[in-house]
Formats: structure tokens, sequence, C-alpha cells
């Protein structure tokens, strides 16, 4: 009798990576080696990553393909259609939307429903990927729903508002499992903290960098003097000398063992976005002991509970108060609670995502 094949969906694990392909290559880099009964085989579109770092029972399975759309409507759906007993896990919360899986399985990971949220939660760019990116997931969002014999997501907050986009619409849902993300960093650093702030974003508007930029125009002139910030994730290196006293590092991407370290001496996160459904950034933070301010829509308060202050992301002014806030707590430690989150880890989330497969093998 011939194994069940659960074909893994690799597109996004191109780098650099970020937080799809963080996701992704995490869970399979920690995959159960004792799972005998199913064959995963990782697909990927070309050769530009280390396959070194992935255990031995994942195959790999190379469909060389430049454009996305080939990828998910032709390459993927046509070798499913030709493998007998075979599945797709779609690890992005992007299918294909023109496919039709009448002759496959599908499972999925919905990350988030942010692309059928109101404008002010997610902002629209007219950049072709995001417009793109955008369409993908809400057209996938819909397929998911329809097909998929079980879905994961990331958090409670994520779980309830798929349910409650599926409720208002009057949508029926298959079963949806909850596996929270986990942090790399390892260890609680012990080093002690500049006087600095770290911002790990992106130019989206979602991401909501410049709300950080628009509150320090509300501190006093040299308010900030001697301290550092660092917004990570944005398209070009610059640095700013504000009024407010502040220095503003600009960084482009950055690996994320460069990341680990700028953590370990950063004093507080900022977490400005105006929408996320975890956020890896909140648990690295915690983990790290550093201060959080973060904003008060998506995950952030499942993810920090009671160990961050939360602001309005539409306000710079409370931001700015926040700020004033957290130096005049320099140099004394945060309170971090220890919660369900700080005890995941990346092994966790793998065995619980595999194995729930596994139990599900029979789907075919």
């Amino acid at each position: 009798m011939s194994k069940n094949i659960i074909f893994i969906d690799g597109w996004f694990l191109q780098p650099p990576l970020r937080g799809i392909g963080i996701y992704l290559k995490n869970i399979l880099i920690h995959m159960p080696k004792d799972i005998k009964d199913l064959e995963f085989v990782l697909l990927i579109p070309n050769l530009n990553l280390d396959l070194s770092i992935f255990p031995k029972n994942l195959k790999v399975k190379l469909i060389k393909c430049n454009y996305l759309f080939l990828w998910y409507e032709l390459y993927l759906p046509l070798l499913a259609r030709k493998t007998k007993n075979s599945t797709i896990f779609y690890p992005s919360g992007i299918c294909g939307i023109f496919t039709f899986y009448k002759n496959f399985n599908v499972i999925s990971t919905i990350h988030d429903v942010a692309s059928l949220l109101p404008l002010k939660y997610n902002p629209i760019t007219f950049q072709a990927r995001h417009l793109l990116g955008r369409i993908y997931r809400k057209l996938s969002f819909y397929k998911f729903l329809t097909h998929s014999k079980f879905i994961f997501t990331v958090s409670n907050t994520a779980k309830y508002d798929i349910e409650k986009v599926c409720l208002k619409q009057n949508l029926t849902y298959p079963k949806i499992y909850v596996v929270k993300n986990a942090s790399e960093i390892k260890e609680f650093p012990s080093h002690k903290k500049n006087k600095s702030f770290l911002c790990i974003t992106g130019e989206h508007r979602q991401k909501n960098y410049r709300c950080i930029i628009n509150a320090l125009n509300f501190l006093k002139n040299n308010s900030l003097k001697g301290w550092t910030i660092h917004l990570v994730g944005l398209k070009e290196n610059a640095i700013i000398n504000h009024k407010c006293g502040a220095k503003i590092i600009k960084k482009t991407y950055m690996d994320p063992s460069e990341i680990s370290v700028l953590f370990a001496y950063a004093y507080c996160l900022i977490f400005p976005s105006i929408y996320e459904s975890f956020g890896i950034p909140l648990l690295d933070a915690l983990r790290s002991k550093c201060h959080i301010i973060a904003s008060k829509n998506g995950a952030s308060k499942e993810v920090c509970d009671d160990s961050a202050l939360f602001f309005n992301p539409y306000s710079p002014q409370e931001l700015s108060e926040k700020i004033l806030e957290i130096i005049n707590y320099y140099p004394k430690k945060p309170f971090i609670k220890k919660t369900i989150f700080l005890q995941q880890t990346w092994k966790k989330s793998s065995n619980y995502i595999f194995k729930t497969i596994q139990e599900h093998s029979n789907i075919t």
C-alpha cells in the first residue's frame, strides 16, 4: 500500500525570509521524525536556500518557476492531480484561486483575515505586488473555507476573527486548530540594556512605523537625548538625528541572528502595527526582557497580557506619552508575566501541526 503524500507549498521560503517564510522554515526544521505512514514533500521554485537545515525525512522537489500566479494556478495543482493519495498543505494563507480541488485534498494555515478587514485596519497600497497579494489572500480565504479538510491558525485572536467573518457572511468552515508561533531567541539575555528602542517593521502602511516618527514630533527638544531608535525592515539604510534628541537608525532586512543582538540590548520594543494576528517581535521582546509599547489592535494583548503598555495606533500623541513613560523607568527591568506563549517552542508548534496532519491522514 502506497503512503499518502503531503505536498508542502514552499514558495515563501525564498530569501530574504519574512513572517510567513520564517513560520514555514521553523515548523519544517522541527518536523517530527517518527511519522512513518506519510510522505512529506516540500515543493520549492528554486534552489537558493540551504536544504541541509531540514530533516532527512522531508523530501524536496524542485519545480522551477518564477511567477507566483503560475506556481499556484498551474504547477501545484497539476502535480497533485497526477499523484494518487495526495494532499497539499498551504502554510502561507495563499492558494490557487482558479483551481478546483476535486482530485486532491487541501490543508491550510490562515494567519489572519487582514485582507477582509476595513481599510483602516489594513490600508491599501497601489504597488502591484501588494495589490496582487491582497487579492490572492482574500480569494484564497474563501477557497480554504470551502475546500480545506481543516485549518491551522496562529492565535485565538485570529481564530475569533475567522469565525466572526464566517458568522457575518453565513459561511460554513472546517475545524480550526490554534497553533501558536514561537520565538527563535533561545535564552533570556542578561546584558545591560542600552538606552534604545527597537521596532521590527516594514514599509507597508499596516506596519505603521511612521507613527513613531510622528510621535517624536510631540516631544520637547532633547527630551530623548542619548536614546537611539532602531527601525528594521525598511527599504533603505539611513541615520536621522531628530530634534527630540533621539538618533533614528533605519535598517533594511537583517538576519535573525543580528536582530537577536538588537533585542538583547534594546530597552524597549515599539510595536505600532495597525493589525497583526500574532506578532513574533512581541514574543522576542518578552524573551529578551524588553519593555514593550504595543498597538492595542490585533493579538497584542493576547500575546503580551500585562507585560506591555498599549496605545491607539492612530494616535502618535498617545505613543509619545508612552515613550516618555518608558524612559522614566530606565534602567528598571520590566515586569514579564510568565504566560503559555513564553513556554511555546517551534518544536512544540511543529509537532502539533504534523501530528494533527497524521491523525487526519485518512482524509484521502
